[in-house]
């Protein structure tokens, strides 16, 4: 039996001295596991095709353990990300979240758009600071976070619903998802240990930068709030995937180089 699926390669792995497993990340059937054999021989041409940031149609055929790669055919190729070092870290930032925060087997067809648009995206950047070349990548993912709904509830008080145009005093929960209002955080001091005051401009920031467009990242309105907001979505991201991603550790490096 065969099946033909379109997606994207997240990682790889060597296995045994000529094979290796592709992760990808596909519109029909989410994150798999597939085994190209031979892919490791000098003559393999699936290896050749097999590239990540490109868009790949792939004939697999189900095996007793394993999906096995037949065929690759190259579509859409977003072959930029790969010859530029901030551009490749970006797009690696991306595989990082999908290879090792979604299950196997899950499709989700807002994701794999997300994934697919980022990729157009971030082929077509200028060069960036490290400070914003960051808080790009922490942007990312919160905008991955929000699709796949551990992103910051900005809207209301978490606790008492109060609405945010309501909110005088405004503070941040990331063990509670979110906005809490002054009240909220006085009045239950232990429960909301970790809140931090927020200003109204970060507010703004967070709420706006959940749904805009990936060409709003690059605006120079937020250049003040970048170093607030890169904590803010980290601390996000590191309280929900509970494990240290490799990728914004060497963004920083980057930064402060």
């Amino acid at each position: 039996m065969t099946s033909i699926l379109t997606g994207f390669v997240l990682a790889c792995r060597d296995h045994r001295e000529h094979d290796r497993f592709y992760t990808l990340y596909t519109r029909e059937r989410g994150k798999v596991q597939v085994m190209a054999v031979g892919a490791r021989k000098f003559s393999s041409k699936l290896a050749a095709h097999a590239s990540p940031f490109t868009e790949l149609t792939v004939m697999v055929a189900h095996g007793k353990l394993w999906l096995k790669l037949a065929g690759v055919e190259r579509g859409t190729d977003f072959g930029r990300i790969r010859q530029e070092l901030s551009l490749f870290t970006l797009g690696l930032g991306l595989n990082e979240l999908m290879h090792r925060a979604i299950g196997e087997g899950e499709p989700d067809a807002g994701l794999y758009a997300f994934l697919a648009d980022a990729y157009a995206w971030i082929q077509t950047l200028p060069e960036l600071t490290g400070l914003r070349l960051t808080f790009v990548q922490s942007a990312l993912t919160l905008k991955w976070l929000v699709l796949i709904g551990f992103g910051p509830h900005a809207d209301a008080c978490v606790r008492c619903r109060a609405p945010y145009v309501q909110i005088q005093q405004p503070h941040i929960s990331t063990m509670h998802g979110g906005l809490v209002c002054g009240a909220c955080v006085r009045e239950h001091r232990s429960a909301f240990a970790d809140a931090q005051v927020l200003t109204q401009e970060v507010l703004a920031a967070l709420r706006f930068l959940s749904s805009a467009p990936f060409e709003a990242l690059l605006t120079d309105k937020l250049d003040p709030l970048l170093d607030t907001l890169i904590e803010i979505q980290d601390a996000f991201t590191h309280y929900h995937l509970e494990r240290e991603l490799r990728v914004p550790t060497f963004l920083q490096h980057i930064a402060t180089v």
